[in-house]
C-alpha cells in the first residue's frame, strides 16, 4: 500500500478525475480483453459519448491499409495501424510475424510498456483523447499506443498480442519469475496511472 501510494505522487492521472473511471476502466479492460481472447469489439460509441468519425474520415485514417489488410483487422478485433505519420511509435522495419516470443523480448516491451503508461507524454495524449471522444477514445489511445510501442519493439500486433496471452504466458514460462512480475507490474501501473 504505502508503494502505491508514493507511485501514484509520482505519476499524474492520464484521465481527468471528473470522467467517469469505471467507465473509462471498463471500455479499455473491455479492449484488451477482446484482443487478448481473439473476440470482436462493440463498434458502436455509447450515445453518451461523442460520436465515431464519419465514413469518409474513417475510410482516409484507413487509406494507407489494403482491402485484404482492412478485413484482416476488422476480423481480428484489434484497430488497424494508424498512418505513420500519426503514430506515437515508429514501428520496426521488419515485423515478426511467426515462431515464438522469446522471453526476453516479452520482457523488454512489458516493462518499457508500463513506463510508458505512466508517462507524462501518455497523460497528455489520453487527456487530448478524452476530450474529443471520452473514455471510449482514452482507452482506444491507450491501446493504440500499446500496440504501436509492440510494433516498435519488432513484431506484429496480433502476433504479438496473441503471444502475450496470460495463459500462453504462463504454458510457456511457468518459472519465470521476472516476466510473470513485469507484467503484473504492467497491469498495477495501468490501474494506477489513473489514481489522484
Amino acid at each position: 500500500m504505502r508503494r502505491a501510494a508514493r507511485f501514484a505522487t509520482h505519476a499524474p492521472p492520464l484521465i481527468p478525475l471528473s470522467r467517469a473511471l469505471g467507465r473509462f476502466w471498463r471500455c479499455y479492460f473491455g479492449h484488451l480483453l477482446a484482443v487478448l481472447n481473439g473476440t470482436e469489439l462493440e463498434q458502436t460509441a455509447p450515445a453518451s459519448e461523442a460520436a465515431p468519425a464519419s465514413g469518409a474520415q474513417a475510410g482516409s485514417e484507413l487509406s494507407h491499409l489494403s482491402e485484404e489488410e482492412r478485413k484482416a483487422y476488422a476480423d481480428s478485433g484489434l484497430p488497424p495501424p494508424r498512418p505513420p505519420a500519426q503514430r506515437r511509435f515508429p514501428a520496426a522495419s521488419k515485423l515478426q510475424t511467426t515462431g515464438e516470443l522469446k522471453a526476453v523480448q516479452m520482457l523488454a516491451f512489458v516493462k518499457e510498456a508500463a513506463a510508458m503508461v505512466c508517462s507524462a507524454e501518455t497523460t497528455t495524449v489520453m487527456n487530448a483523447a478524452a476530450e474529443q471522444a471520452g473514455s471510449r477514445g482514452a482507452a482506444t489511445e491507450l491501446l493504440q499506443s500499446q500496440l504501436e510501442l509492440m510494433e516498435s519493439h519488432g513484431f506484429d500486433r496480433r502476433f504479438g498480442c496473441k503471444q502475450l496471452e496470460g495463459n500462453r504466458v504462463m504454458q510457456r514460462f511457468p518459472r519465470d519469475a521476472a516476466l510473470l512480475t513485469a507484467i503484473r507490474n504492467f497491469q498495477m501501473a495501468c490501474q494506477q496511472a489513473t489514481q489522484p
